[in-house]
């Protein structure tokens, strides 16, 4: 349980760092699927790049460093310009196992936990964003609902997450306080392994937004990422191949779009035995 409530931290924070380049995280071991790397890892350096125009455009370069029980410790961001040179430092202070606060150069976020270990809340603070998120889980430890305020303590968008009897999520309510354009409604469905496999997405109204159905390969990498608009007309496709290493985490991820194509890059470094 402590792995996967790491993961969901994590993800939160990259996608503050990186929010405009979400192409590249896909399959990022704390976004996308949030899917573990396998072995003992020690650190591993991420290279994402541009090649839409068929040369190589850095967009995110990042150094993610582990302790010897594969928790992270620092997560180094470089300059996209002079990628020699660091941007920001991340680091994770943790508390009987748990994550307690994430600082960086201009951020910092803590975290609180209900007395079975599930997130209850988190509080952001930066020079220009503050808030704070609340979670509340059911008897199994699946997420119910999800509320964020704004510095003035006001609501600013609730969620509200159902599950089968599986413990897939089958359905998610998302209300923006002030803007019902942005608020819609979503059931999901899963594949054998757990995998979501397609997803409705409708207004508050009840019209369609858009339908999208996925695939995965053998381990759970999403392969394909099929978009229809309202009408039922095909909108978009994502696809995404892979280049792996001998424990199965892969270090080549191309993804490809109508518009668009990243190459995405990691070098792993394992922890050695000793024998």
């Amino acid at each position: 349980m402590m792995k996967r409530r790491l993961i969901f931290i994590v993800l939160t924070t990259t996608l503050l760092i990186g929010l405009n380049i979400i192409h590249c995280y896909a399959q990022f071991p704390v976004l996308g699927n949030s899917q573990k790397l396998n072995g003992k890892v020690k650190s591993f350096f991420e290279n994402c790049y541009d090649t839409s125009l068929g040369n190589k455009t850095l967009v995110v370069k990042r150094n993610f460093k582990f302790d010897v029980n594969g928790v992270l410790q620092q997560c180094i961001v470089y300059n996209t310009i002079d990628s020699t040179q660091v941007a920001d430092s991340i680091t994770y202070q943790y508390e009987n196992k748990q994550l307690m606060q994430e600082t960086g150069k201009a951020f910092i976020i803590r975290y609180l936990y209900d007395d079975r270990g599930n997130l209850a809340a988190k509080r952001y603070r930066s020079a220009n964003v503050n808030y704070l998120n609340r979670y509340i889980y059911n008897r199994d430890n699946l997420l119910l609902e999800s509320v964020s305020y704004n510095i003035k303590n006001k609501m600013v968008y609730h969620d509200n997450f159902k599950y089968n009897e599986t413990k897939n999520l089958i359905a998610r309510s998302h209300f923006v306080i002030d803007s019902l354009s942005k608020s819609f409604n979503a059931v999901y469905t899963s594949d054998l392994q757990g995998n979501r496999y397609s997803e409705r997405v409708y207004a508050l109204s009840g019209y369609v937004l858009y339908f999208s159905k996925f695939w995965h390969d053998d381990e759970n990498n999403l392969m394909s990422d099929w978009r229809y608009n309202a009408s039922g007309s095909f909108d978009r496709r994502k696809e995404y191949s892979y280049i792996k290493d001998q424990l199965h985490n892969w270090t080549t991820m191309v993804t490809k779009s109508r518009k668009v194509t990243f190459l995405t890059t990691r070098i792993i470094q394992y922890e050695v035995k000793n024998n």
